[in-house]
């Protein structure tokens, strides 16, 4: 079964740009932060859609409207979790995070489930 994932992956999955990102200070008296973004790391992933519906099932608290799951590899986890943005069909979407701020991701074997939506 992980073989035929791999396979459908690489076959039909699209490609996903994950971008990591570092908080520089700009100004410390105003506490005043800029996001600084390196350069993308790009994977592949079985991406589908979720309705509205399904986001507001699956990512509870969020009223967005477009939304994804994305299947990959387990071993992209840490780059996801610690991942400013994700850019799939030249649009951008950030993965859900519960109050913490820690990234949801379902662990499924050697794979990982998330879900992203655009802001």
């Amino acid at each position: 079964m992980a073989d035929e994932l791999k396979e459908l992956i690489r076959q039909e999955g699209k490609i996903i740009y994950i971008y990591l990102s570092k908080s520089v200070s700009q100004d410390p008296e105003e506490d005043d932060k800029l996001q600084v973004c390196y350069n993308p790391v790009s994977i592949r992933g079985l991406v589908s859609d979720l309705t509205s519906a399904q986001m507001s099932w699956k990512t509870p608290g969020l009223s967005e409207t477009q939304g994804k799951e994305i299947i990959c590899d387990k071993k992209y986890r840490n780059s996801i979790e610690q991942s400013f943005k994700l850019r799939i069909d030249g649009d951008e979407y950030v993965s859900w995070k519960d109050n913490s701020g820690k990234t949801q991701i379902r662990e499924e074997g050697a794979y990982i489930r998330l879900y992203v939506y655009r802001k």
